[in-house]
């Protein structure tokens, strides 16, 4: 059974159990999921989709330099309170300097958002290295006529007609990779913010549609796929915790799909139905490992957005990942 949190440092030790926030209705002093700070009556302030107290009410910040890297220069890190020059290798993205994520598999700091080689070792669009129309290559390897010498056109990592591809999920919807390919897979981190919760002000039918559930309270990363008309989607996520042991912790995945991304990547119509498909039925870890949704676009050909978040409502059964924490997405088209 899933609890939940009352603060970001502390556990309750009743709590009730954890059931979608019902719209309308007066705010109670409750200690459940919210999406603005009236939600939680007298606990005042809205984390990460739950009621949390304030951390440095009381004057209790005044004293430090820093609460967290925003608060820093260009380039500088907060550790203990104080802005430092960032560790050389990176266990969380804390250790990173603001707008930047830390790459759990080589410990370095990267930009989410910079341009990403998806054609295997430098390949370009037509599967050659040095860039000739033929596939031939030149003095390299000699690439082959169909491209699977160094890259691919399909942005497959060894030339390989599946969609594989190295792709980097960004925070939001805006600018997000476009994966490509009738099937695939590939591997990413889970994200620095949490800017998308599934509730009222994400999409109109959150309740009864997308994931059933406004508990999608982790930080999400997306990538951008483009469906045809009558094209049937499925998508499976795995998530791995780098930063836990799994037999003890693990994380919950959610995946859902939008059909539209706003001009600033978060400011959604919840009016709008704007999630057309998701999935929140497991509780993750390596007994119940994934997460699984299939869709079916009836509409015209367009760009939907696959969202990878997670449930971080009790820390005591679930890790909340952070982007030293990886995911498997598979996908197929139909």
């Amino acid at each position: 059974m899933k609890y939940w949190l009352i603060s970001v440092l502390f556990v309750c030790a009743a709590c009730p159990t954890a059931t979608p926030v019902e719209e309308g209705g007066e705010a109670e002093n409750q200690v459940g999921p919210c999406s603005v700070d009236s939600d939680c009556g007298i606990w005042g302030q809205c984390v990460q989709g739950v009621c949390a107290t304030d951390l440095c009410a009381g004057g209790a910040c005044e004293d430090n330099e820093c609460t967290d890297r925003n608060d820093c220069q260009a380039g500088m890190v907060c550790i203990n309170s104080e802005c430092v020059t960032p560790p050389e290798s990176c266990t969380s993205s804390e250790d990173c300097p603001a707008g930047t994520v830390c790459d759990a598999w080589t410990g370095e700091c990267i930009d989410p958002n910079a341009p990403t080689d998806v054609g295997g070792d430098g390949g370009n669009s037509d599967g050659t290295l040095d860039g000739s129309l033929d596939g031939t290559g030149s003095d390299i390897d000699g690439g082959a006529g169909d491209g699977t010498g160094t890259g691919s056109s399909d942005g497959s990592s060894n030339g390989s007609s599946d969609g594989s591809a190295n792709v980097v999920a960004t925070e939001t919807c805006l600018g997000a990779p476009t994966i490509t390919g009738t099937s695939g897979s590939l591997q990413g981190n889970y994200g620095l913010l949490n800017d998308y919760v599934t509730n009222h002000t994400l999409t109109q039918n959150w309740y009864d549609g997308c994931t059933e559930t406004s508990v999608s309270s982790g930080r999400e990363v997306v990538v951008a796929i483009e469906l045809g008309s009558s094209d049937t989607l499925t998508v499976t996520v795995d998530a791995e915790c780098a930063t836990c042991d799994q037999s003890e912790k693990k994380i919950d995945e959610i995946i859902y799909l939008l059909n539209t991304c706003p001009a600033d990547g978060t400011s959604f119509d919840g009016s709008l139905d704007n999630c057309v498909a998701g999935a929140q039925d497991n509780n993750g870890g390596p007994d119940d490992p994934t997460e699984t949704f299939t869709y079916t676009n009836t509409g015209d050909a367009q760009t939907f957005y696959i969202v990878v978040d997670a449930w971080c409502a009790d820390l005591d059964w679930f890790h909340c990942p952070t982007s030293a924490d990886g995911f498997t997405l598979e996908w197929s088209i139909q």
